[in-house]
């Protein structure tokens, strides 16, 4: 019977691909991969349902799978009923996917990667009936040219009146020059002293323009905020930790609403990441992936926020991609004792 960690494991060993590559693109702990490719993770489906569907995105996305099949294949999965859909699309028919193959060797090319390929080789033959796909012709045969004959064709001055002539054509063509440039500059008007002052026919230097004083950056202010927008789920929930607490606190985030967080110099927050956008003086923060300190923690920081000149710049009237702005802006909530 086929497992969808089997199928995940056949997939990436057809790749060549090593754990540390699958660990360099997706940032998750190496532990963790290896939980989903023995199928440990897949145990608590029951209680980290939204987790593990994050988790195991990440790792197809890092192995070339495309995101609806493992969507599909992950419905099947709690459903009850995974009938191999991986193998089927991306390792072939024939392929079993009963257990994970000990080499790499043992497993058959991507199915999709061959065909692609396939699809392709009219595209890399030339083409006779284009010009600029034409067979690239051999060289010419060198062996009977003249070259004694070389240089003929070059008219050569044997007088002394064609010389004249020569030299008279350049002198004209000189003095059409410096009469269209104004001479260089070498007879052109000295101006009057300037107010009266001075010598007459001295010419006066105007006076030097003022540099204009570079703009000095601003620098961020001591509190920094940072909205948590949940824009593609609802949040259940996020666990934040900022410097202006040591507490680390639960919040819920209704989907399409953001909810503002304050720190100085460093925040972190905890949850199902792949749910919300981060949003900085109305910006969206890129790649919030790159900030992961372990696990399902992100770690932002005062100086790529104070080093990133984008967030200087006037917030723009829409976010990238068509995703809405957020509905409602809520603080978040104070703990009290």
């Amino acid at each position: 019977m086929s497992t969808i960690h089997a199928d995940l494991t056949a997939i990436r060993n057809s790749l060549k691909m090593s754990l540390a590559n699958v660990q360099s693109r997706t940032r998750l702990p190496e532990s963790l991969i290896r939980d989903i490719e023995n199928g440990s993770i897949f145990e608590m489906a029951d209680t980290q349902k939204t987790y593990l569907r994050s988790y195991v995105r990440s790792y197809a996305k890092a192995v070339r799978i495309a995101d609806d099949d493992v969507v599909r294949a992950l419905d099947e999965f709690f459903g009850g009923g995974y009938q191999g859909s991986l193998a089927r699309t991306y390792l072939g028919e024939a392929v079993s996917t009963d257990s994970a193959p000990d080499t790499e060797s043992e497993v058959p090319m991507l199915k999709r990667i061959v065909t692609s390929t396939v699809e392709s080789e009219e595209f890399t033959r030339p083409d006779p009936t284009r010009p600029h796909n034409q067979m690239t012709l051999p060289p010419p045969d060198l062996s009977d040219v003249n070259w004694s004959g070389m240089g003929r064709g070059i008219p050569v001055i044997k007088s002394s009146t064609g010389w004249f002539l020569l030299l008279g054509i350049v002198l004209m063509g000189l003095g059409i020059s410096l009469w269209l440039t104004d001479g260089f500059g070498l007879w052109r008007p000295v101006p009057a002293t300037q107010s009266g002052s001075g010598t007459p026919g001295t010419a006066v230097a105007a006076p030097e323009t003022p540099e204009e004083d570079a703009v000095p950056v601003e620098p961020l202010p001591d509190t920094l905020e940072i909205l948590v927008y949940a824009v593609y789920d609802r949040l259940e929930p996020i666990r934040v930790q900022t410097d202006y607490s040591e507490e680390v606190n639960p919040y819920w985030v209704e989907y399409g609403k953001a909810m503002r967080f304050q720190f100085q110099n460093q925040m972190s927050i905890r949850g199902a990441f792949p749910r919300f956008i981060l949003l900085f003086n109305g910006h969206m923060i890129p790649d919030k992936e790159s900030f992961l300190a372990g696990g399902n923690t992100l770690m932002i920081r005062r100086e790529y926020l104070e080093n990133t000149p984008l967030y200087r710049t006037v917030a723009p009237d829409s976010l990238p991609n068509g995703l809405p702005k957020p509905t409602q802006i809520v603080d978040r909530p104070v703990f009290r004792p």
